[in-house]
């Protein structure tokens, strides 16, 4: 079921059934929603989607791509009505000379908005800027009039909403509930000399070129000239050493295990695995910790602002529906004659 214009031009909605119709939404004049009266047009809600339409097109038969048009409404929609009802009520404040001033100063604004489009694009010139707009399926005109809306819709909530305050124990309460989220595991500095069976020719081969290498280590040569000389493992060219690294990522486990019980400078036996033989060494460890508080509390500090400020915009947005007339091309009942408007799209 689409809405559409009536015949006589007016704005009120008439329901069609489109059931295996051939044409497509986003043509001009259609309407996907309408909220106190203002339309909100198929068109605007399917800009952003314009490039993935385009090849979905090419593609699909019409049928098939005007439900996944519809589909695409149906996920958009609700932020397009949730800013024409801020922007209304921004409106509904302002007389005409005040609206007027108001968008004097967003065509002020629009400009720099202008200015960051061309470098973001490259664009040397407003035709060029054009070009490189219609190529993402949208223009100049439109881009004005969402930045617009984006405008007025933000300068209501900033006008509605207070800074929110974080109590102490607020954030201690956050911490304490997310504790693990700072949990980091016990980890491991080393080394590692790293023999191949496949590299070396075999087993028997690996086993010889090892023997070598922890004889030059009982000789008193350093972990890393023998792991340099001998080790053909990923490491062998800075002397096998590894990063800070958790022993449960580790993937064999003798070796892990042989980790977690050396001292530090301490050298393994010879471990044997599927595909080579190594010798490790902890160069350093660090306990199993937790991240303290008062090194995240300013981190937690902004989430728990920014979650109040959410909930806070959420309750405008749901006062503002309580109090508004919202109609949609997805509804099963609509009544243009009855239709109801706030008080300033009872003046337009």
């Amino acid at each position: 079921m689409e809405p559409v214009m009536s015949d006589d031009g007016s704005s009120g909605l008439m329901l069609i059934d489109h059931q295996g119709a051939d044409d497509v939404l986003g043509e001009p004049g259609e309407v996907a929603a309408w909220v106190n009266g203002t339309p909100i047009f198929t068109a605007e809600v399917l800009e952003r989607r314009r490039p993935q339409l385009a090849q979905a097109q090419a593609q699909m038969p019409s049928a098939q791509f005007r439900i996944l048009q519809e589909r695409m409404i149906q996920e958009d929609l609700p932020s397009h009505v949730d800013e024409a009802l801020l922007v209304d009520a921004v409106k509904t404040q302002l007389d005409g000379e005040q609206l007027e001033r108001v968008e004097q100063q967003l065509d002020i604004y629009f400009e720099q908005e202008i200015a960051r489009l061309k470098e973001k694009t490259g664009a040397g010139t407003l035709a060029e800027l054009e070009a490189q707009l219609q190529m993402a399926g949208t223009t100049l005109a439109s881009a004005r009039k969402a930045f617009g809306r984006r405008q007025l819709a933000g300068q209501y909530l900033q006008e509605r909403l207070q800074e929110p305050t974080v109590t102490r124990q607020e954030l201690l309460a956050d911490y304490r509930a997310h504790l693990e989220d700072y949990h980091t595991p016990a980890e491991v500095k080393w080394q590692q000399i790293w023999i191949s069976y496949r590299k070396q020719g075999g087993v028997s081969a690996a086993r010889q070129v090892m023997e070598r290498a922890v004889a030059e280590l009982r000789s008193g040569a350093s972990f890393d000239d023998v792991a340099r000389r001998y080790s053909d493992g990923v490491m062998a060219a800075s002397g096998g050493h590894w990063d800070w690294t958790q022993f449960e990522s580790i993937a064999n486990q003798d070796v892990s295990e042989a980790l977690q019980r050396l001292s530090v400078g301490e050298t393994s036996g010879v471990v044997e695995g599927e595909k080579a033989l190594q010798l490790v060494r902890v160069v350093d460890r660090r306990a199993a910790r937790y991240t303290p508080f008062e090194d995240v509390q300013n981190e937690i500090r902004d989430r728990l602002r920014a979650e109040k400020r959410r909930v806070a915009a959420e309750e405008i947005l749901t006062e503002l529906r309580e109090t508004a007339v919202i109609e949609t091309m997805f509804d099963d009942r609509v009544n243009g004659n009855d239709r109801q408007v706030s008080p300033v799209s009872a003046t337009k």
